[in-house]
Formats: structure tokens, C-alpha cells, sequence
């Protein structure tokens, strides 16, 4: 990823390369071998607004009758706040309804204000949290149950405060979103924390009490250093693979 995140594992391990939308849909179809798939989520390595073009033609397959017939209300796309490619993706979900306009959106916010945000989330100095709220509040939402998805990690002593609580509700207010709290995942070198239990429900119900849409993810996968902010190739850290021109 090009990110560089700083409490992300995949961030700290830059960019190798962009997927091609054959690789992605690939991703898919290898999955459906396993076990059936309810729902597609482009999240997890990588900015996927980097790669647009890429992920368009991927989810124009996926949700084609035609190809892997993947419903667009089941597709998410997940960006760090890309205000330009969310702002082409919102002009897709106007322009083609019957084909974008149940697509889902996350953004990875973690911070409620630009000082917090830049210093743990370097995009945040090319695109500010005024200007990306700006970009949200041109999604379409067309349906009752739309709202764009709000993915807040919990880093203590750093964005986990009651105060932080409150400016997030506060930086939210007009947006239709739904806000995932997300207890930070350690990653090898020990820099962060994650907030204890208490923490975390004060935080939350906050966030409830000012009337903003929220809950607490689970973690899955950390005992394999998979969960959310884990993934990254230990390998490329020490010797990234000359990649073979074709």
C-alpha cells in the first residue's frame, strides 16, 4: 500500500504493485471454490481508489448477470478519504443506478480532527477532513438502509479520549454514516495500544447517546497476525521479489 498508515502493518510496506481487474475478480472466483460468497469487500491491503479503473471493471464483473452476479448492495469499497475518486465513484452511483446504486462505501477516518488525523494518517495532508466530508455529502443515498460506513480505529492515548468521542459525533452530524469501532490490533513493534474494554463501551456510547449510528467490531484473525491493520508480507520487509516485466 501507498498509504503509509502509520499503525498499519500494510501501510509500513509500501507499494510492490497495483492488481489488474482479472487478478481481482480472480480473488473472488477462487473464493466461491471454497465456500460460497455473500459479500465482496475492497478493504485490507492496499487503497483501493488508487487502483480506480482497476476496480471499477472488477466490480462491473463481479456484478454482472453475466460474470459472478455479486449484487452491488453486497460490494463495499474502502478508501482512506481519496476525495477526487470518491467524488467519480458518487457520479457513477448517480449516472448508473441500476448498476452502482446500492454500491457501499467505507471510509478509514480514525481521527476527529486534521491535527490527529495527519499525524497517524499521512492523506490527510493532501486531502483535508473538510474537504473529504465535502466528498461524502455528495453520495448519493437513494435507499433507507444507505449510509456510508465509518471506520474508526482505537489507538489509546491518541484518538480514544471522550473528547474525541464527542468531535467525532460532531464532525459526522449530516452525514448518513454508520461508524465501526475498531480496538486497535498490535502490530510487531509494540508503538501502539489498544484501549481497554471500558474505553472502548465509553467511547461507543458516546457516540450513541449524541444519536450517531455505531457499534464495536470484533477482532478476528489476530492470532495469525490477519486481523484488521495486521496484513502485511514479513518477507517483502526483508527483500521484496524482483517483479518479471512481460
Amino acid at each position: 500500500c501507498a498509504v503509509g498508515c502509520v499503525f498499519c502493518m500494510t501501510g509500513r510496506g509500501g507499494l510492490v504493485r497495483q492488481l489488474g481487474s482479472a487478478e481481482i475478480v480472480a480473488q473472488v472466483a477462487l473464493a466461491r471454490t471454497l465456500r460460497p460468497v455473500k459479500k465482496v469487500v475492497f478493504m485490507g491491503m492496499g487503497e483501493p481508489l488508487d487502483n480506480f479503473d482497476h476496480v471499477v471493471n472488477a466490480i462491473r464483473i463481479l456484478s454482472d448477470g453475466s460474470g459472478l452476479a455479486i449484487p452491488s448492495r453486497s460490494i463495499t469499497v474502502s478508501t482512506v478519504g481519496h476525495v477526487p475518486a470518491i467524488l467519480k465513484l458518487a457520479e457513477l452511483r448517480r449516472n448508473e443506478p441500476h448498476e452502482w446504486g446500492r454500491l457501499r462505501l467505507a471510509v478509514s477516518l480514525n481521527a476527529p480532527d486534521d491535527e490527529i488525523r495527519e499525524a497517524i494518517m499521512p492523506v490527510n495532508g493532501q486531502w483535508s477532513m473538510a474537504e473529504l466530508k465535502d466528498a461524502l455529502q455528495q453520495w448519493p443515498l437513494t435507499h433507507p438502509d444507505d449510509f456510508i460506513f465509518t471506520e474508526y480505529v482505537l489507538l489509546h492515548g491518541i484518538n480514544d479520549g471522550p473528547e474525541h468521542a464527542h468531535m467525532l459525533a460532531d464532525y459526522l452530524r449530516g452525514l448518513n454514516a454508520c461508524v465501526n469501532l475498531i480496538p486497535y490490533n498490535p502490530g510487531l513493534d509494540g508503538t501502539y495500544a489498544r484501549p481497554n474494554s471500558d474505553q472502548v463501551k465509553t467511547f461507543f456510547h458516546i457516540l450513541q447517546d449524541a444519536g450517531q449510528r455505531c457499534r464495536i467490531r470484533g477482532t478476528k484473525g489476530d492470532n495469525a497476525m490477519a486481523a484488521c491493520g495486521q496484513l502485511g508480507n514479513r518477507t517483502l520487509g526483508r527483500k521484496r521479489p524482483a517483479l518479471e516485466t512481460v
